[in-house]
């Protein structure tokens, strides 16, 4: 149910108007006795039952998607409209029979025709007493079993209404004061259809009042506004049966019947052409995704093959130059003075990290591709190995940890352990030559875990935090802190597969954290029907 718009407002005041402005018109000629016309009530009743059955299924409809309970009570009001028109051309005198069908009597019809013109607003006060719900706070739409069900009873129930104030305008007639004399009026229909006429207006002003106010809102006060003037002009202004009254009022009813049923055809129709046009871009989505896949595909075998052409083409003549410059400094000729041994070593040493540096841009690259394995990972193992591993490779031996508790993570083993290795050796690397403090902790919460590395190192300014995880962007020079400037770029492509995120806090000279966050664990279940 779409909210109320200006545009929408200015329809409905206009309609209003219009409406208004026709019935002042009318009214002073509402007594003015015009022909019986036999084809009118049929035709008229006829128009009213379909257009109120089409309303009241399309209702349901709108009820069995939204789940507002007020769509529900209106649909029943649209329903019981179609009965009780049925039965009201069934007794009317004449129609089917001279004195009416169903056993009618002098008061059946117009008795039917209070209950009827009661009945309907009703069911708008029933809706506009409900919650008011827009489009964008809908409510659960209930289940097919369970709409299925409070359908019936609905039915049930309408059907049972009906079926009860017929049998009573019928058979029980005599329960009822006279309100009919031929086809004028008795003095007690004026009491009886002020009271009905009283119930629009209740309606009416609950539908004004209602907040926020949508779409269907302002259809059901133009409908009652012409409800209002058809039961003034077919049985308060008038005189009885086949004057101008009873025939411009029964005109009102049948723009009260039709009024919702038209926009709801209308948004029907709009909506299926939105479908429509959805379902087209959908097919131009999907064939351009298929065409970029394809370009993609076309790309990866292309940075295979750029890859290949670096691992065997490159490093070749790297590898030679690395060989030469070692063997030059090996050889103790004594032609070789200081500084050229000095260049050599320089070229050396330089062969080296340009090796380095193509085995790590491969492994980067490789990194994207390489198929994740994901399972429930004991991080508390994970990071002691790892510790291990660094306290083994020199520069950890002598650092102090302090590890926390760590929940237990999701993701692919291997690639969880690079993580961890770069974060703990770079953790290690820059806390400087007074010693290594990394402290290791993590906690779950809000559906993801989240692992933080903290030291007491040289830290770094936050200005330049966003250099931190580029590929070979370094804060330090390599003289001072050896590297190629790729392991947090690395932390990051991996967490970020996993679906996680990293980040990092530090000063200068106060040391540094980083953490990640991973997704939680899936249950035991969850991690079956993944597997």
């Amino acid at each position: 149910m779409a909210p109320a718009g200006p545009v929408g407002r200015r329809w409905a005041l206009g309609a209003v108007v219009v409406s208004a402005v026709l019935f002042l018109a009318a009214m002073p000629f509402a007594k003015l006795p015009l022909p019986k016309m036999g084809a009118f009530i049929p035709a008229y009743q006829s128009a009213l039952v379909l257009s109120d059955l089409i309303t009241a299924v399309m209702l349901w409809g709108q009820y069995r998607i939204l789940g507002h309970a007020g769509l529900r009570v209106l649909a029943c009001g649209y329903l019981f409209t179609a009965l009780v028109a049925v039965a009201h051309a069934l007794t009317f005198p004449g129609l089917v029979a001279e004195g009416g069908w169903l056993g009618a009597g002098p008061q059946s019809t117009a008795w039917l025709y209070m209950f009827w013109h009661a009945g309907f607003p009703a069911a708008v006060i029933g809706y506009a007493l409900s919650k008011p719900a827009a489009a964008s706070q809908p409510e659960a739409a209930p289940a097919q079993a369970g709409f299925l069900f409070s359908t019936a009873i609905s039915v049930a129930a309408v059907l049972a209404a009906v079926a009860a104030l017929t049998a009573l305008a019928t058979v029980g007639q005599s329960l009822l004061p006279p309100i009919m004399q031929g086809s004028r009026y008795t003095p007690t229909m004026l009491a009886v259809v002020t009271t009905v006429w009283g119930v629009s207006v209740v309606a009416l002003l609950l539908l004004l009042r209602r907040r926020p106010l949508v779409v269907l809102d302002l259809l059901l006060v133009v409908t009652m506004c012409a409800w209002l003037f058809d039961i003034a002009l077919s049985a308060v202004l008038n005189g009885g049966r086949f004057d101008l009254g009873f025939y411009a009022g029964r005109l009102y009813g049948l723009m009260a019947s039709t009024a919702l049923l038209a926009v709801l055809l209308v948004e029907n129709t709009m909506l299926h052409a939105r479908l429509a046009a959805a379902y087209q871009a959908e097919r131009e989505k999907r064939r351009q995704i298929q065409t970029q896949a394809a370009e993609l595909v076309e790309k990866n075998r292309e940075l295979d093959a750029f890859s290949y052409s670096i691992s065997h083409d490159l490093q070749a003549p790297v590898r030679v130059i690395q060989g030469f410059a070692g063997m030059l400094l090996e050889r103790s000729d004594s032609h070789q003075d200081a500084e050229t041994r000095r260049m050599l070593k320089v070229i050396d040493d330089s062969a080296r990290k340009m090796g380095q540096l193509i085995r790590d841009l491969l492994d980067f690259a490789r990194l994207g591709r390489q198929p994740m394995h994901p399972a429930r990972v004991d991080m508390n193992a994970l990071v002691e190995q790892v510790i291990a591993d660094v306290r083994h490779t020199g520069p950890g031996r002598d650092a102090a940890f302090a590890v926390a508790p760590l929940p237990e993570g999701w993701g692919d083993r291997a690639l969880l352990r690079q993580v961890w290795v770069n974060l703990i050796s770079n953790a290690v690397k820059y806390s400087g030559p007074q010693g290594a403090h990394i402290q290791i902790s993590g906690s779950g919460d809000g559906g993801e875990c989240v692992y933080q590395v903290a030291d007491q190192g040289i830290g770094f300014d936050m200005a330049r935090v966003d250099r931190l995880f580029e590929l070979f962007q370094r804060l330090h020079t390599a003289e001072e802190f050896p590297g190629t400037g790729v392991g947090l770029a690395f932390v990051q492509r991996i967490v970020v597969r996993h679906g996680g995120r990293v980040w990092a806090l530090g000063a200068l000279n106060a040391g540094a954290t980083f953490s990640f966050s991973l997704p939680q664990a899936p249950t035991p279940q969850d991690a079956g029907a993944t597997g």
